[in-house]
């Protein structure tokens, strides 16, 4: 490899060697120290390779020897510049890129996370910013230790953090506190009280005395299993109670919607994009906007060769709005309010089994209602400490 950038650097031509005896002139070039490379038989000729300064002198070689050298390409840094040798503003640019490709070095060109699991990348970004890290940052100005203590003074979920700069990446090093599952209960000992009114089903207790049986009706924090016992000695005895208790609960819904309603239909969708180099923001497109609207915006970060560089398109899709009214049929009215009634089951009633639903459906003045009673069986055990005074 090393071999082939000199090469490139000082240049070098393929040639023909024409006449009766091409090895005995590559015998008597090597001879007197002339390099000759790549040579190889091609088309009733033999061919090879030699660098700009070695193919000036050889000709004489050549003649002594009774053949013939014909270039058949040119290769190499000095014949390119030989072709643009009168485009200076191609040199010109070159060297300003050179200059600036050595200048930027000494900023962030991107941000990387590893070990972030449930914390939000976009938070640590601005976080980062805060405290002075973020691309386009010089890095002979930045006090890495002084950002990892304001970080993991912010976050109380980062139990170690590490920030490495690796030429232009800055690699953020992260390690997330295991979470401790907290005690349920602050004492070793409690009862088991209603959650909320009910006829209890049936009982499952593992530790703790039973208060009810199937069949009683409670109601919200009634005592259903107590934490203490009495053994046969007539011994009293604290523990923690354990107990499953399936209970018949009951619930109402209701929800109305209006035969006229309004809402907002999608007219037209636009883009604007601008560039982000470094800190600068190059607008790209210039799109006005139209209210009311809704957007969402796309970055796209440029690599070079697997490298991002601090150069990204970011663009951004605006969708405008106009306002319209429709009037329901009662199918639609009948299926918006059932979504209504499904989702109140699916976030309030998640852990109870709905056995009986009784929903009527009516209009009144222009405006539907579903009614809804339920009737559910769920587990209505719930915890509460029990204080106990050992004096």
């Amino acid at each position: 490899m090393l071999l082939r950038l000199i090469r490139f650097f000082r240049g070098y031509v393929t040639f023909k060697i024409i006449g009766r005896f091409p090895e005995r002139f590559i015998n008597l070039a090597l001879k007197n120290g002339i390099g000759i490379f790549d040579a190889e038989p091609k088309q009733g000729n033999l061919t090879a390779s030699m660098i700009i300064a070695d193919y000036r002198v050889v000709r004489g070689v050549a003649r002594r020897c009774g053949v013939r050298l014909k270039i058949i390409s040119r290769h190499g840094l000095p014949f390119i510049t030989y072709k643009y040798r009168n485009r200076w503003g191609i040199a010109a640019g070159v060297i300003l890129f050179l200059i600036l490709s050595l200048v930027m070095q000494n900023f962030v060109w991107s941000v990387e996370f590893n070990g972030v699991k449930t914390l939000s990348e976009t938070q640590l970004l601005s976080s980062l910013e805060s405290s002075g890290l973020s691309v386009g940052k010089f890095k002979g100005g930045l006090d890495l230790h002084k950002i990892e203590r304001e970080i993991l003074l912010e976050y109380e979920q980062i139990g170690w953090m590490s920030i490495n700069l690796i030429g232009t990446h800055a690699e953020i090093e992260i390690k997330e506190k295991a979470v401790v599952p907290q005690k349920e209960y602050g004492t070793d000992y409690c009862n088991i009280i209603a959650l909320r009114d009910g006829v209890i089903l049936s009982t499952n207790i593992s530790r703790g005395t039973a208060e009810v049986k199937a069949g009683s009706a409670v109601s919200k924090g009634q005592l259903l299993v107590s934490g203490m016992y009495e053994n046969a000695l007539g011994e009293l005895h604290f523990v923690d109670a354990q107990a499953k208790v399936l209970a018949s609960t009951n619930y109402s819904f209701t929800a109305t919607v209006d035969e006229a309603v309004c809402y907002q239909k999608p007219s037209e969708s636009s883009k604007r994009s601008e560039a982000h180099i470094f800190w600068f923001k190059i607008p790209i497109s210039f799109t006005p906007q139209k209210s009311p609207f809704t957007s969402y915006i796309e970055a796209k970060q440029v690599y070079l060769y697997d490298t991002p560089i601090p150069f990204s398109i970011y663009t951004q899709r605006l969708y405008s709005y106009e306002h319209t009214e429709k009037h329901l049929t009662e199918k639609e009215a009948k299926k918006l309010l059932d979504t209504k009634l499904s989702l109140y089951k699916l976030f309030n009633l998640k852990d109870a089994f709905t056995i009986v639903d009784e929903s009527r459906f009516v209009k009144t003045n222009n405006v539907y209602s579903l009614n809804s009673r339920l009737t559910c069986t769920e587990d209505i055990a719930q915890k509460e400490n029990l204080v106990v005074n050992q004096e």
